[in-house]
């Protein structure tokens, strides 16, 4: 088991817009929150094979010392037997209440076992008893790293460095505060002491790149998260990071690869479905982006940042009616985009649901003001009439944009009505307007498409 420290922008942003008369409304996707998991207990673990012969030799000089049971301890929790091994330290505090390795040790499990709280009091007992434990400072430190509190996190790895230079916990550490507060230079400096250290420690270099890239290094920082899986190939996260670097170095063949082996590794990482969806968009390849954001989706389907490109591979792949769902899905995080609504009506005629269409519509234009432009393309959706008082309206949009994307339900309505030639017309336009590229601008060049059969 490794610590994980995660994620970074996604490289293609999709653009909504609202049909607000002030403009557009931009959403992109968001930069992922990092999560750290601290690295004390591992590190304190160290190789298995020394941990044996420790204990071997302690146990044929020293079977009872306290030092000896908590080396024996520290077998215990390499064979995964966490129980067993808190139940021992317990014994050996209930006689030796002030050992300050055992109450160390303890936190470390607590921190193994997700118990944050009972950590951090553990911590503190110990340094309570030894106010300079530098492991003690330097794993409270990646407890409020992990918690965001950077400034603390920073203040108690810092002090755990003052007292032990190449504390190899608190140099990773406080690398990564650096990281969080967007210093790379200083990260980078604190990740070339850690890998000095321990040269064989994948994670050391995976971090660094990570800096390399927010300083737009590519070079360096492929080199180091290459390293970083030279070092533990098997590890999926590895490839997943590298497959980002590629992503913003424009290396997006690369990527493809480096996404399919952490997919392959580990399936698990929602994540990696939605870049690889975003890379088979960008090469226009809906049904391949569909089938990955359906699978990002059942690992986490609160992300609703993927809802609406999802729905647009649904309707590029003719699954109008599942299309329409998750358009209605996508209301529910913007509901002031009053061109959704359009979006699940078109899916749903197109699906050959119109009853569907008109009553889901009756049930959304209340809630649309009425000097909007799309009060009265729902109405000439419900009704099948209306086309001119929509231009009319239009007339008094300023917004390019906006009017722009009004074209696309003004051309789904004329193709409905058989009115082919106009329906070409309206779909061209908006085909050509680059900043509805993701969303009516590719529709709209799905719809030409069969124009052309």
């Amino acid at each position: 088991m490794r610590y994980i420290r995660l994620l970074a922008v996604l490289f293609l942003a999709v653009s909504f817009f609202s049909c607000k008369t002030t403009g557009p409304i931009k959403q992109e996707f968001p930069q992922e929150e990092e999560t750290y998991q601290a690295i004390s207990y591992y590190v304190e673990l160290g190789k298995p094979e020394e941990a044996i012969a420790a204990y071997e030799k302690a146990n044929q000089e020293k079977p009872d010392d306290p030092e000896t049971r908590l080396l024996y301890v520290n077998l215990l929790l390499m064979a995964g037997d966490t129980d067993e091994a808190k139940a021992e330290i317990e014994s050996i505090l209930s006689e030796y209440p002030d050992y300050i390795d055992a109450w160390y040790s303890l936190a470390l499990i607590e921190s193994a076992s997700g118990n944050i709280a009972e950590q951090e009091r553990f911590l503190k007992k110990v340094l309570e008893l030894n106010p300079e434990h530098a492991g003690a400072l330097a794993a409270l430190g990646e407890l409020y790293l992990s918690k965001k509190s950077y400034t603390t996190a920073e203040k108690n790895l810092k002090k755990a460095l003052n007292l032990e230079p190449d504390n190899f916990v608190a140099l990773v550490g406080l690398a990564n505060v650096y990281l969080r507060t967007k210093r790379p230079a200083d990260a980078i400096s604190m990740l070339d002491k850690a890998i000095e250290k321990d040269p064989s420690y994948s994670f050391p270099y995976a971090d660094r790149a990570r800096a390399y890239q927010m300083q737009d290094n590519y070079e360096e920082s492929i080199k180091d998260i290459s390293k970083a899986i030279d070092l533990d190939p098997g590890y999926a996260w590895h490839y997943y990071d590298r497959a980002r670097i590629y992503i913003s170095s424009g290396d997006v063949e690369a990527a493809l690869d480096d996404l399919n082996k952490s997919i392959m590794l580990d399936s698990s990482n929602f994540l990696a479905y939605v870049y690889r969806a975003r890379i088979y968009d960008g090469k226009n390849m809906p049904a391949k982006a569909a089938e990955d954001y359906k699978k990002a989706l059942s690992l986490k389907e609160s992300y609703y940042y993927v809802y609406l490109p999802f729905a647009v591979d649904l309707y590029l792949t003719e699954n109008y009616s599942d299309a329409a769902e998750w358009f209605k899905k996508t209301i529910e995080v913007y509901s002031e985009d009053y061109g959704l609504p359009l979006l699940v009506a078109t899916s749903y005629k197109k699906a050959g649901r119109k009853d569907d269409a008109i009553k889901f519509l009756s049930s959304y234009i209340r809630n649309i003001p009425r000097d909007s432009i799309y009060y009265y393309l729902m109405r000439y959706y419900m009704e099948g009439k209306g086309d001119a008082l929509v231009l009319n309206n239009l007339k008094m949009v300023d917004d390019k944009t906006e009017k722009t994307r009004v074209y696309f339900y003004l051309g789904f309505m004329a193709e409905e009505e058989g009115h082919q030639r106009l329906a070409q017309t309206y779909y061209q336009q908006v085909a050509d307007y680059l900043p509805l590229r993701n969303l009516e601008g590719r529709l709209a060049l799905f719809e030409l498409e069969k124009y052309k059969k």
